[in-house]
């Protein structure tokens, strides 16, 4: 993985790039991130783009097709703290993947493409206020209520949606 990132003097802006390179052509995945930390709204927007190669199981007497998954996503995060341990985080999403098949024999000459696009929304408030004692040690407690929604846009399908709540309790049990 290829990492950089830059930001400014007060660290209120910083720019981060990378490249997860696979071993072959196939896998690699690219990101760039922005945050702004300047005012009391935290914002983070992200742009990851990925490519790789799969076949599929074999439908024909040709065999299996191969087939190119193009990603492109997009994400964005809004953080807006109350006080040091509690916050309300806003996050959205959006991907679009196309799938094309690679002409390796007759039958995949005439196989058409797929694309599909997809969105999530996300909120969030989470109460923080643990310490760290050392590695792996935590004292405090933490709790999050989050509500989740995905759609698959393209096709059209039914939407799903999370409501999920996590507490966490962290005790010293020595002593």
């Amino acid at each position: 993985m290829l990492k950089g990132s830059a930001s400014d003097l007060f660290e209120d802006y910083r720019i981060s790039a990378g490249a997860l390179v696979a071993g072959g052509i196939s896998g690699n995945q690219y990101y760039v991130l922005f945050e702004s930390l300047k005012k009391r709204i935290d914002r983070k927007f992200m742009l990851v783009q990925g490519r790789s190669t799969f076949q599929d199981d074999p439908v024909t007497v040709f065999g299996p097709t191969t087939f190119r998954r193009n990603v492109l996503e997009g994400l964005g995060q809004f953080s807006f703290p109350f006080h040091r341990y509690l916050s309300l985080r806003m996050s959205g999403m959006y991907r679009t993947e196309r799938l094309l098949p690679l002409s390796t024999d007759i039958y995949s000459i005439y196989r058409t493409g797929n694309l599909n696009h997809l969105a999530a929304l996300k909120a969030e408030l989470v109460y923080d206020n643990t310490r760290e004692l050392g590695p792996n040690l935590l004292s405090g407690s933490r709790w999050k209520l989050s509500l989740e929604s995905y759609a698959l846009l393209s096709p059209q399908s039914a939407s799903m949606n999370l409501l999920q709540w996590d507490y966490r309790r962290y005790v010293r049990d020595w002593e």
